[in-house]
């Protein structure tokens, strides 16, 4: 009961501080964050690019495939996912069974990483 009401409460938060909120399944999308510097993943099974600099990207949904040039903080709150940022200050990482992968820090040379979740990997990119 405790892992469902955080989860509601990740969903409620992220979706209503970001300036773009993927609900659809199945979809690709492309988000230009020098436009909109919030980004929401809810759906499931998507693949998402995001270029420019995020503050924040949030991935709730289950089973995305996310890259991104730059957010301030990625959080992976969903299950199943892969996601890529090639520049970061904070990676979390509370879902269960991501893969997740950095390159670098935006404002020191690696990023704080979180690593709550159970079987995720998480990890300095090549």
């Amino acid at each position: 009961m405790k892992a469902l009401v955080i989860a509601s409460l990740v969903l409620a938060a992220a979706s209503a501080f970001a300036d773009v909120s993927i609900i659809d399944n199945h979809k690709t999308v492309k988000v230009d964050c020098s436009k909109d510097k919030t980004a929401s993943i809810l759906g499931n099974e998507n693949t998402i690019t995001l270029t420019g600099a995020c503050t924040l990207i949030s991935v709730a949904g289950n089973k995305n495939t996310v890259r991104a040039d730059s957010s301030a903080k990625l959080e992976v709150a969903g299950n199943n996912n892969t996601a890529s940022v090639t520049a970061a200050d904070e990676v979390s990482v509370p879902g269960n069974n991501n893969t997740v992968t950095w390159k670098k820090g935006i404002s020191k040379k690696e990023p704080a990483v979180s690593n709550p979740g159970t079987g995720n990997k998480v990890s300095q990119a090549k």
